[in-house]
């Protein structure tokens, strides 16, 4: 399973639909972190299948900038039967459309260890009600293979009937966040609409409520997307400052006896250094 899309994951994700291996291409050599070639609503029905036989080759093309690749499932059990059946060496991880809770990603694991993928980590996209009750009964001995979960705030809406940019979502979003960090993993997505890719400025607003509420990133379907992501998700200079006092001061007293020392006014213990750490370990990765 790859380590980096758990322990350090990527700011931004760029959706590309898997019948378009040329734009996984462009993708590939983009200001993206990730890439992910979708099989699902970003591929007519009826191309589906052409997708799937086509799937080594799209894959290939988004690998060859260096970055994690995942491939988005179909919801249906044959559906994704098909499309794991389809998968090549190479994917990183495997996005889970309409994840339906434990049962769902263990059927996926299982049918990735048949065919040999025991190393490609399961990233639930949860898009109803039932889906976040389901997973807000796991704990982290129930996500060994997650690398991360994330929102599907356009299907969640339309059961709701709600708007993807109002209150209800944003509660749905926080429920998340209580299962993401129940199971240890990190909460990707933003509590909005992940198509607007016309009024930039509007989408920031909704990003930076995400990051604010404990997102570390976020899929997107429009290259104009991937640049808000990157800011938005990318520690700021003050908290990186911030950061490294922290750290330092706790090692200087911890080395001298003390589990807590004052950091500009306020005290500063593990709990705190941890959260430090966290910042300095994605900004390092992201400069280096």
């Amino acid at each position: 399973m790859s380590t980096i899309l758990r322990d350090l994951p990527p700011r931004s994700i760029l959706f590309v639909p898997g019948s378009r291996p040329d734009l996984a291409g462009k993708a590939a050599t983009g200001a993206a972190d990730a890439v992910c070639i979708d099989l699902e609503d970003g591929v007519a029905a009826d191309a589906r299948a052409d997708a799937r036989r086509g799937l080594d080759g799209t894959v290939a093309a988004a690998r060859t900038g260096g970055k994690p690749v995942l491939v988005r499932l179909n919801a249906g059990t044959a559906d994704y039967a098909e499309d794991i059946d389809a998968l090549s060496p190479g994917v990183d991880a495997v996005v889970l459309a309409k994840a339906a809770g434990a049962s769902h990603a263990a059927d996926v694991a299982g049918r990735l260890d048949a065919r040999g993928r025991g190393d490609t980590g399961i990233l639930p996209m949860v898009e109803d009600i039932a889906g976040i009750d389901a997973f807000a009964a796991l704990g982290a001995r129930d996500a060994a293979r997650l690398v991360g979960i994330t929102i599907g705030a356009e299907d969640l809406a339309a059961e709701l009937q709600c708007d993807p940019d109002g209150r209800a979502i944003e509660h749905a979003f926080y429920r998340l966040l209580e299962c993401a960090r129940r199971m240890g993993v990190p909460l990707l997505g933003f509590p909005g609409s992940i198509a607007n890719f016309a009024d930039l400025d509007a989408y920031r607003e909704q990003v930076t409520a995400g990051a604010a509420m404990g997102a570390a990133g976020a899929f997107c379907i429009h290259p104009r997307q991937v640049a808000v992501l990157n800011d938005v998700f990318m520690p700021s200079n003050s908290q990186v400052d911030w950061a490294r006092a922290v750290v330092e001061a706790l090692d200087r007293a911890v080395a001298g006896g003390a589990g807590a020392v004052a950091v500009n006014g306020r005290m500063v213990d593990e709990a705190v250094a941890r959260r430090a750490r966290e910042i300095l370990a994605r900004f390092e990765r992201f400069n280096a």
